[in-house]
């Protein structure tokens, strides 16, 4: 699930709908990047839903495709993303 181009809008002025979505990001560290995993903070409710993107300029991933979310795993091995995050890269996440 890919976002439009009002997700952060909060609606005060009234051109958009508040966004029920909440921003993780979360900076990739070495050991994160040898296990190709890292902790959330919460565990997404829906995670075929959560939104994902990279600072580096990534378009919006897929999960399933890109990564894999099982609980509070944030998972890339094998998936679209191994052997493109680096250490010190911020990922997005909205749910």
């Amino acid at each position: 699930m890919c976002p439009g181009p009002n997700i952060f809008d909060n609606g005060i002025d009234g051109s958009g709908p508040v966004s029920p979505l909440v921003p993780v990001f979360h900076t990739v560290t070495a050991p994160e990047l040898a296990a190709k995993q890292f902790l959330l903070p919460v565990a997404p409710p829906l995670p075929g839903n959560v939104v994902v993107d990279m600072h580096r300029g990534a378009p919006c991933l897929l999960n399933g495709v890109d990564f894999n979310i099982v609980g509070l795993v944030f998972d890339w091995n094998g998936f679209g993303l191994d052997g493109i995050i680096k250490v010190g890269d911020t990922i997005r996440l909205l749910y």
